[in-house]
């Protein structure tokens, strides 16, 4: 009965005060919402299970050396792990490819999947909604390919049939029938709408072509340091036995979750913590309205105590008004966490990676309602605690008996309240400023010497058949006929073909220098572009030194190659490149993939940021496409579409339709993807930075403004307690213009103390977030200058207004003031 009591007083006594219980429950909205925002995405990506059966004992299997845990793996190393029954209770190797389907006489489309082992459902607990899983024997090569299709295929090309199993479409040129469909709950990355067995091959077969990724279930008696041990073992033992495949490697067991959620984990951690400092400062706000609250009802609790009521009864009391002015911010903030995860998820570039590979509808469940829950309750009797105490505390004699003046009790509550000023400005600049140096490094992107030319420049992915483009030659004929058609177009400069596109993923190949002694521990590698002639002149990168290449670079004609500038400085400093030899995959990979011939190098090219535009350009080799051998071509087939790079004389967006008639017209079963100017590339590139950086400057804002609001609460208050004092001075000769002087040097005085801390704070924080972004850049003392000033200005605009009402007050209104 006394609860209820209390919440009914509570409650009563909040509707009394209805400016205040609002402003509180809007600001612990706002931070309670952004922190179950972000809970509900760490949630989701960090702590919920994988949706699997046991997924504590799903692995990732990677190669293990000094560059961290490597995931792409050789097919001879997988089949030796496999052997390992002890181990694993399946083992099972999966290989992302494009497929090209062609069904019910519809255009050609380019779908993702990936290769797997028949044992890949199994390993994951997974069976299909309908039809059968792979037989063992469908991994055997030269066994008739069959495919499993995703429920989302399923639906959205074949209209949900249910006669689907059997059915045989074309992928990749060639017949397969649809062995069943996987259901609809199945998450995977690279959201794969198909599986194919994976029969090793060709190249496969080479024990240094990592080519493939290995997941694995753990027998339910091992556990996963027995586990690692076991197949560190094995990768001593196999680096050994291969030193030249398998030297200075071994075997490292990640479980699949932290595998998958590594790539989000940073920026979510990062997130978390800026919501955090943002509740903070909320509460900070709160407390401080409560002692404002507490001031004004000090004869009320004087009166309670003088009739009898216990001091503990009275804190109860104070404690249960600010627990439900939480909890009604905790119910405002679902839903503004509610809506804020939908335009997250609905605006962030790793959506996609995210909705497929996790269960992520922004729904708020019982684990993020708990949380949102245990938020509220700590909120409101930690931050509601101080003040409570407070009053509690109240000196029953000094309260009854004092008539004007400023007692001890509110001189320590002003000094409390200040504290909380302090601190909220300490906890407010590192987030300005981590947004700031966020921005920085946006703009810096931007600005950077890209080293290629984006404007007027068209671009589509043309992933070619396996079936029909198998060798160097193959390609080189499609590419004879096409190119001349693109090039023949009204408007087009330049046609070419290449591997990948500036700011995307390159592959990267070891290779041998002339004059440089192979260092099997560390051997020197470049990032790896096979690509055709006007390359250089369609992505405008110059040409330094020697020429790029021509027509007459074929498969019958001496092999060549261009490197960029970082590769002539890193393999020949201070001297002329142009001449010399390099030798791809020799001696560190297998004869599949390695040059049969080393190359002479014909021309220097300037450097291209491929990783993206905050990060220095690497070595890179250009080679003729037609020169690439019939191993890798096999691999980069299954692997990676060709990119088509035409620039234009005019918008680049207008040779949309004529581009694709002009493909169709070569080929009709070809499919296009991507199709987008590189502009728009550009701009992908820069979307997860741009996005985390809208997040953060979002929440830093949000902090700003709550700090300002309890800088007002605090002067507001500080100069309603000094009202008699002013007065007084007033009424001895002081100028207004003294008064106003004296507030502002009163919130100046705090802002500049909790601008020093929370610039130690900020410093730590982004060395923090150096070692988690590696896109972010240093810490520029002018962007410190900046934000402080920047805080600086706020604490002072939000003292100007108590400050001028302390400089217009009436000294003999109050001077009757009691």
């Amino acid at each position: 009965m006394g609860w209820l009591q209390d919440l009914r007083f509570a409650l009563r006594m909040l509707r009394k005060a209805p400016g205040v219980t609002a402003i509180a429950v809007l600001a612990l909205a706002l931070g309670i919402g952004a922190n179950t925002a972000i809970f509900s995405l760490v949630n989701a990506v960090l702590l919920q299970p994988l949706p699997f059966p046991s997924p504590d004992r799903l692995v990732q299997v990677c190669r293990e050396n000094r560059g961290g845990d490597q995931p792409w793996v050789s097919i001879p190393n997988f089949l030796d792990w496999r052997k390992q029954t002890g181990v694993f209770a399946h083992l099972a190797a999966y290989d992302p490819a494009n497929f090209n389907l062609s069904a019910n006489g519809a255009a050609p489309v380019r779908v993702g999947g990936n290769y797997v082992d028949t044992n890949f459902l199994a390993t994951l607990g997974v069976h299909p909604s309908l039809g059968g899983d792979f037989r063992p024997s469908d991994d055997q090569t030269g066994r008739p390919p069959v495919a499993l299709i995703s429920h989302r295929l399923w639906q959205a090309r074949f209209g949900a049939d249910p006669a689907i199993v059997g059915r045989v479409v074309q992928l990749n040129g060639q017949p397969v029938p649809i062995l069943g469909v996987l259901p609809d709950a199945f998450r995977f990355p690279g959201d794969p709408d198909i599986l194919e067995p994976l029969q090793p091959e060709g190249v496969s077969q080479d024990r240094s072509a990592n080519v493939a990724s290995v997941i694995g279930r753990l027998r339910p008696d091992v556990s996963l340091a027995a586990a690692q041990a076991q197949m560190r073992a094995v990768g001593d033992r196999l680096a050994q036995q291969f030193p030249q495949a398998d030297g200075g490697d071994t075997v490292g067991l990640v479980p699949l979750q932290q595998q998958w959620s590594g790539i989000l984990r940073p920026a979510l951690l990062m997130l978390f913590g800026a919501v955090g400092l943002v509740l903070l400062i909320a509460c900070a706000d709160l407390a401080n309205l409560l002692l404002s609250r507490a001031a004004g009802r000090q004869k009320e609790i004087a009166v309670r105590m003088a009739i009898g009521a216990q001091r503990a009864r009275i804190l109860r009391q104070l404690l249960t008004e600010s627990v439900v002015l939480a909890l009604a911010g905790a119910a405002l903030g679902l839903a503004f966490a509610f809506a804020a995860d939908r335009a997250i998820v609905a605006s962030a570039p790793t959506a996609a990676f995210l909705s497929n590979t996790l269960d992520l509808s922004a729904r708020l469940d019982l684990p993020v309602l708990l949380f949102t829950l245990a938020l509220a309750l700590a909120t409101g009797l930690l931050f509601g605690l101080a003040p409570a105490l407070q009053i509690a505390r109240t000196d029953l004699n000094q309260v009854l008996q004092q008539e004007s003046g400023r007692s001890a009790s509110s001189r320590s509550r002003h000094r409390f309240r200040s504290l909380l000023i302090v601190g909220e400005i300490a906890l407010t600049l590192p987030l300005l400023l981590a947004a700031a140096v966020l921005l920085s490094s946006l703009a810096h992107s931007r600005h950077a010497d890209a080293g290629f030319n984006p404007q007027h420049l068209l671009t589509a992915h043309l992933p070619l058949a396996p079936a029909r483009y198998t060798t160097p030659a193959s390609i080189a004929q499609f590419s004879n006929r096409l190119l001349p058609r693109l090039r023949a177009l009204p408007g087009v400069q330049a046609a070419a073909l290449t591997l990948v596109l500036p700011l995307t993923v390159c592959p990267d190949f070891p290779l041998s220098v002339d004059g440089r002694a192979p260092n099997p521990n560390n051997p020197p590698d470049a990032q790896w572009h096979p690509s055709t002639s006007q390359t250089f002149r369609a992505l405008g990168i110059p040409v330094l030194q020697g020429r790029g290449f021509l027509d007459s670079d074929s498969q019958s004609s001496a092999p060549v190659a261009v490197i960029n500038q970082q590769a002539a400085q890193t393999w020949w400093p201070h001297q002329n490149p142009i001449g010399h030899t390099l030798w791809i995959g020799k001696p560190f990979m297998g004869p599949a993939l390695t040059d049969p011939a080393p190359r002479t190098i014909v021309g220097v090219v300037g450097n291209v940021r491929q990783d993206g535009l905050n990060f220095l350009p690497p070595p890179a080799v250009y080679l003729p496409l037609a020169q690439m051998n019939d191993g890798v071509t096999k691999l980069l087939i299954h692997l990676l579409p060709l990119a088509l790079v035409v620039r234009t004389a005019g918008p680049a967006d207008a040779l949309r339709l004529p581009l694709q008639s002009a493909i169709w017209s070569q080929d009709p079963q070809q499919p296009i993807s991507d199709l987008m100017s590189m502009t728009q590339v550009e701009a992908t590139s820069l979307a997860p930075q741009q996005f985390l950086l809208g997040l953060l400057g979002a929440f830093a804002l949000l902090a700003l403004v709550l700090a300002a609001i309890g800088i007002y609460g605090v002067m507001a208050y500080a100069v309603s307690e000094r009202t008699r004092e002013i007065g007084l001075r007033l009424a001895l000769g002081a100028a207004p213009a003294q008064l106003l002087r004296m507030v502002l040097l009163d919130g100046l005085r705090l802002a500049l103390v909790g601008i020093a801390l929370g610039a130690l704070a900020g410093w730590g924080l982004l060395r923090l977030l150096a070692h988690q972004l590696s896109s972010l850049q240093g810490l520029d003392p002018s962007l410190l200058a900046y934000t402080a000033a920047a805080l600086l200005a706020t604490a002072l605009a939000a003292c100007l207004i108590p400050a001028a009402r302390a400089a217009r007050l009436d000294p003999l209104a109050a001077l009757r003031q009691d």
